[in-house]
């Protein structure tokens, strides 16, 4: 949701989509993360159908909260590095 406010929950949106669009995360919205969210195309959820689920891609550090087959929200998330592995499962 838009509110017009900057605060922690706007900082890590910038940073999801930051993330999903290939740009250095660091939740600045600057000029290349405005030139890119002039082309941007919202993440669709890999399942379909009813229901609430969460959709996580951790190779690009973005979390998706899904509701009946649309993204309502996407959240950055962070996995373990090198020697600190996140698990599969």
């Amino acid at each position: 949701e838009v509110n017009d406010v900057w605060d922690y929950r706007a900082e890590h949106a910038v940073m999801a989509f930051q993330s999903w669009a290939g740009l250095d995360r660091d939740g600045d919205p600057g000029p290349k993360t405005l030139a890119a969210l002039k082309t941007a195309v919202a993440p669709t959820p890999t399942l379909k159908g009813a229901g609430k689920w969460v959709e996580v891609y951790r190779s690009k550090g973005v979390t998706l909260l899904v509701r009946n087959g649309k993204v309502v929200r996407a959240v950055h998330n962070s996995s373990g590095g090198p020697g600190h592995e996140t698990p599969n499962w």
